[in-house]
Formats: C-alpha cells, structure tokens, sequence
C-alpha cells in the first residue's frame, strides 16, 4: 500500500488548563511525519523549534481511517516530570488505495496535483486563486511585467575573466587571448631587498612589509600588479584554471601577428618595427614612451625588481616567459623611445611583471 502524507500548522487551539489563547512558545515549521506501520496510518508527528529551549515537541499517535482533519494532542517535555500538553489543530491529509478525494479537500481555486502531493492553482491565469480570473489578477501579473530570467551567454574572449575575487580584462591578439593587464596574484610579499633564484618571491613597488593587505591597498599594486621572480611566475594558482603563463613561442606567435616577421621573431635584442608602440599603453609612458595600445595587450611600464631594489621609472615594462635558456628564463621588455620589442633572458631572481594566455 503506498501513502502520500502531507501535514500543515493550521492553527493552536486550547491550552492545557481549558483557557482560550495559544501556547506560551510557537510551532513555526511544518511537523515531520513518519509512517510506523504500514496496516493502518499510525502517524507520529514532531516538531522541533529553537525558540521553546531545544525541546522536542511530540505529538501523541494517532489512527487515521479516512481523509480529513484531525487535532493531535502535542506535548512539551520540560524532563523531571514536568510535561505541559497543549491542543493545536493539524490538518493531516492522507492520500492511500481507501481513500477517495472529494472536490473541496483543497482549498478554493486549487486542486490536487498527485505528481507534486500538494494542491496547486486550478486556473494558472487565477494568481490569487480565488476561482475567478479578474482584475486583481491582472494587475498582479503587470507588477511584474518585464521580469526575465536573463539568459548568460557563454564566455568569449574580450569579456572579463574572474579570478580570485578580481575580473581580469582579456583580448583577443590574432588567435591567442591574453589578459590585457598584468597579474595579481600575491600569497604572500616581501621587501625588495630580499631574493632568489630557487624560491619564489613577490614584491610590490613601495611596499617594504610583509603583510599581503597592506601591499594590496597601494596604488602601485592597483594599477601594475605583482613583480615576481621567476620560480614565483612558475607555481601553481598564477593563472586560472584554463590558462598559464606564456612560452617564448607563444610570445613569438603574438608578435607575427602584429606585424613581425617571422625571420626576426626568433633574434635577441630590439626587434621588429613598430609592434611594440601596438602593444603599449596610452597613458603612463614617460618620456613621450606612450603607444598606440591598437593591440590591447595594454603594456605599462611596470619596471623591475633587480639586485638593488626596485626600478620604477615609468621607463620600461618586463614580462617573464615560461621559456628557460640554462640557467636563465626569456623575458620581454618595452621600453620608452623604442616602438618595437625586445627579447632576452634574465637572471631567475629578477621580479618581473606577468601576463596569462589561454590554454
């Protein structure tokens, strides 16, 4: 025999000493129901509230024959004896092979749906679901006129990157897309006198603490980011899920796109034309250094970290690869009176800032 139990609060009733009124503490939740025997509906309903001290409260059990409305004796148990019963009215609606529904068993405007157990509206035009459809209905549909659950487009390139907390800017460059501003990442900071080759190391330009907040409300952090050594451009969580940091070669297939050829691509020094001046900002160049940004890699001269301190100038811009050359890594640099691009490497205890590309 299978049953469809559904209990609702509907009201409190009479106390435990025959005075009109309700119990001194609420019922607030729906009572779960258990079903102890499967001959018959011996029914057990409990209600648990935080506002009548932790208690329990259990109502006595009951038989049920039929469909309909039943009061359930409830009673409070205090421990040491002291129990405090109080009559509320619960509607028990029980739904099995003997019992027939009759059309007022829901309330007005709604039936019973058997796929859900509950009675829903019997007219989905009746909002009110008082058994007509009217006015009232209608205005209540055009308060909320317009409302649409809006669809999320997929994510492109172009669109704003989340991670950790911040929303990265990215472009599209040929068919890479790259972060259009330098990486935030920062677990932890230390001074710029401090350094290596092997362990990772981040710094922020005129911070000389240790504590990451402190670093991150500066205005240097805001607008350029992190300088990293690179064993720190290396570790895990630099990038998001999806993207890394990128290779020599992939540095080289943004620079073609621009406009280098492929027979220079590959030497070190300055190189190229004007691909540089595509990838540099408009604003915060010193010197007259400001570029065109028509790529929108958006390079800022973000400086470096080197043995003795931190070189900010507005000058130059440095990018670490994830490319090594022996015992050194390639990198790149822009730099103020030079429209075009240079590449070497540099010595792993260098900070330099960052960028990320997609997988």
């Amino acid at each position: 025999m299978r049953y469809l139990i559904t209990v609702v609060i509907a009201a409190l009733s009479l106390n435990a000493f025959g005075q009109s009124g309700v119990c001194n503490y609420p019922i607030s939740n729906v009572p779960t129901v258990v079903l102890l025997e499967e001959n018959g509906v011996w029914l057990s309903a409990t209600s648990s509230d935080p506002l009548i001290w932790d208690l329990d409260v259990v109502a006595d059990s009951i038989f049920v024959t039929s469909c309909g409305v039943y009061q359930v004796q409830e009673l409070v148990d205090f421990g040491d004896g002291w129990e405090l019963p109080c009559a509320f009215i619960s509607e028990i609606y029980v739904l099995n092979e003997g019992c027939t529904l009759t059309p007022d068993f829901c309330g007005e405007g709604t039936v019973w749906n058997a796929a859900t157990s509950t009675c829903i509206s019997a007219n989905t035009a009746d909002i009110n679901n008082d058994g007509c459809v009217q006015l009232d209905d209608l205005l209540d549909l055009l308060i909320s006129y317009g409302d649409c659950d809006a669809e999320e487009s997929p994510w492109q390139c172009g669109d704003p990157l989340e991670y950790q907390g911040y929303d990265y800017e990215t472009v599209l460059i040929g068919e890479q897309c790259w972060f259009s501003e330098n990486c935030r990442y920062l677990p932890e900071v230390s001074p710029s006198s401090e350094g290596s080759e092997t362990d990772p190391y981040y710094y922020v330009y005129g911070y000389e603490g240790t504590d990451v907040t402190a670093a991150q409300e500066t205005e240097y952090y805001e607008t350029f980011g992190v300088l990293y050594n690179w064993p720190a451009v290396m570790t895990a969580g630099m990038c998001p899920s999806g993207w890394h940091i990128p290779t020599d070669g992939e540095w080289q297939t943004m620079e073609i796109s621009l406009g280098m050829s492929e027979s220079v691509v590959i030497n070190f020094d300055f190189r190229g034309s004007d691909e540089g001046f595509k990838m540099k900002s408009t604003v915060g160049w010193n010197n007259n250094g400001n570029g065109s940004n028509s790529s929108g890699f958006n390079g800022l001269p973000g400086g470096y970290r080197g043995y003795g301190g931190i070189n900010f100038n507005g000058l130059n811009g440095n990018w670490w690869t994830a490319s090594e050359s022996e015992s050194y890594s390639l990198k790149r640099l822009l730099l103020t009176g030079y429209d075009n691009v240079y590449r070497n490497i540099d010595v792993r205890e260098y900070g330099l800032s960052s960028r990320c590309i997609k997988d």
